[in-house]
């Protein structure tokens, strides 16, 4: 029973080296090295294999960078309208809050939001300012640029509502500030 055996492991190696002799382009016996199609022996990648992979990956990372670039952009202009919003949020309750005895509000310029204590920004007694995206354009509907909104303590109302528009050019949103002081 084992040389039976024997003989179909033998007769299975040849079949095997028969089998990659004719298919791998190898010469007879083991010691021979594979054969490229190329017929020379020399193994690698051809120039023009190498310039169409960095092609196509070239086309690749330029989509990705257009496209997180956009994104980029949408996710600063929705972080300063949640930051504006905030802000009056806070100056808000903090005015119905009766913090420190005196009115909230937020004056908007250029480069800063600038959350201030008292009945104005020109009279504040504490005031936080918060940088903001020169990008995103701020203006009321009266078309002011430097813009102030004062909620009365106690009762967190506005004496000057305003509506205020953002814009980064792309998209824009309306952000009201009723007499009552809700913030929409």
């Amino acid at each position: 029973m084992p040389l039976h055996f024997a003989a179909k492991l033998k007769k299975f190696w040849q079949k095997l080296i028969f089998y990659c002799a004719s298919n791998f382009g190898w010469q007879a016996g083991w010691k021979n090295k594979p054969r490229c199609r190329n017929g020379r022996g020399d193994k690698g990648f051809s120039i023009v294999e190498i310039v169409v992979v960095l092609g196509i990956l070239t086309f690749f990372l330029a989509g990705g960078i257009f496209v997180s670039f956009g994104s980029l952009r949408g996710q600063n202009f929705l972080s300063e309208e949640k930051m504006l919003v905030d802000l009056l949020w806070l100056a808000r309750n903090r005015s119905l809050n009766n913090f420190g005895s005196s009115s909230h509000g937020v004056f908007i310029d250029e480069d800063n939001f600038i959350l201030f204590q008292g009945e104005g920004f020109s009279y504040a007694e504490k005031s936080e300012e918060f940088a903001r995206d020169r990008s995103v354009e701020i203006k009321t509907d009266t078309g002011e640029n430097q813009i102030e909104i004062i909620f009365q303590k106690l009762t967190g109302q506005v004496l000057d509502p305003k509506a205020l528009t953002m814009s980064d050019g792309a998209r824009e949103i309306l952000i009201s500030v009723g007499a009552e002081g809700r913030v929409n």
